[in-house]
């Protein structure tokens, strides 16, 4: 029995997990905006950014980056650029130890540095035709983990996140 005397539905929490851990899910598109702008620097607004891949499916800024370094469309300027960009990411954003599996990292749009790293990103991906969506809010759910650049929450369960902070 599980919480509140219900049953447990173990394949289909199982099957949605999976679904949350796989690099390629899709998300529904209806909750992101395409990222033309970040939003103004503010204390309470979280971000979170996604790149549509040509073959199908959506993966995060970082992950999508190991497909495309060998690109040869890639200019070598711009691959000179995205690698000093995750220097920059790899030596100044903490890597949290333990996370739930359920946890989301976020993005704070008041962290100025790193969404200008992030802009460099959005600008290589645009360069290569990747379309990149962003998701803003202000509640991301609960927080297990925050540091000067990042947030990282685990969603509500009984609220979407919606793109109203903008």
């Amino acid at each position: 029995m599980g919480y509140f005397k219900r049953p447990v539905r173990r394949s289909a929490a199982r099957a949605e997990r999976l679904k949350f851990l796989d690099g390629t899910r899709h998300f529904e598109i209806g909750a992101w905006q395409p990222c033309e702008r970040l939003p103004a620097a503010e204390k309470d607004t979280f971000l979170r950014f996604i790149v549509n891949r040509p073959r199908g499916g959506e993966m995060g800024l970082f992950r999508i980056s190991e497909c495309i370094e060998d690109s040869p469309d890639l200019p070598a300027a711009a691959r000179s650029q995205m690698r000093a960009a995750f220097h920059w990411f790899n030596a100044n954003l903490p890597a949290p130890r333990r996370l739930p599996k359920t946890a989301i990292c976020w993005f704070r749009a008041d962290a100025k540095q790193s969404l200008r790293q992030i802009r460099t990103l959005i600008e290589i991906y645009r360069l290569l035709g990747y379309p990149v969506w962003m998701q803003a809010t202000r509640s991301p759910g609960r927080v297990v983990y925050r540091d000067e650049y990042q947030v990282a929450a685990v969603p509500h369960r009984d609220r979407r996140v919606t793109s109203s902070a903008m």
